[in-house]
């Protein structure tokens, strides 16, 4: 009886150790991971120079100019939302305008690129299309222009 029951116990434990490895392997390739070489820039410039030309009841003007590099394996999308401008008098609702697609810049722009060629998202000459004329002086008005970068890898 002896001998069976240390039989049973090593069947047991052979049982067991089977599980573990088989359990092991299948949680091994669960938790690796691979993490792709991913590299985006975004250079933003200010149009200033610009903006300061054209008269004081001008409705569109320029605002920054924008260029995006991506350089990784999946797509993306790229969000901008903003603020209207407002200043301690008054809010200002504007649009942004894309020279670049001659009309209004898309809320969300999608794209796909390879991670061994840079794709270039030209958004150069981003401008503003305001709802109303501006009642003060230009630079009293503030604003706050959001891109927000998703990844799909």
């Amino acid at each position: 009886m002896d001998r069976d029951n240390q039989e049973n116990k090593c069947r047991k434990i052979l049982a067991i150790l089977v599980l573990l490895l088989c359990a092991g392997q299948l949680l091994h390739a669960t938790i690796v991971l691979e993490t792709p070489q991913t590299e985006v820039k975004v250079v933003v410039t200010d149009r200033m120079g610009e903006r300061s030309e054209l008269p004081f009841s001008a409705r569109i003007l320029p605002l920054c100019s924008i260029l995006i590099s991506a350089k990784h394996k999946g797509s993306g999308l790229l969000k901008i939302t903003h603020s209207p401008l407002h200043n301690e008098f008054e809010r200002v609702n504007y649009t942004l305008l894309c020279d670049v697609m001659e009309g209004a810049l898309p809320d969300t722009l999608s794209y796909t690129c390879d991670s061994a060629i840079p794709l270039i998202i030209p958004l150069t000459r981003i401008s503003i299309e305001l709802d109303k004329p501006l009642q003060g002086d230009r630079s009293s008005y503030t604003s706050e222009v959001y891109l927000h970068l998703r990844l799909d890898l």
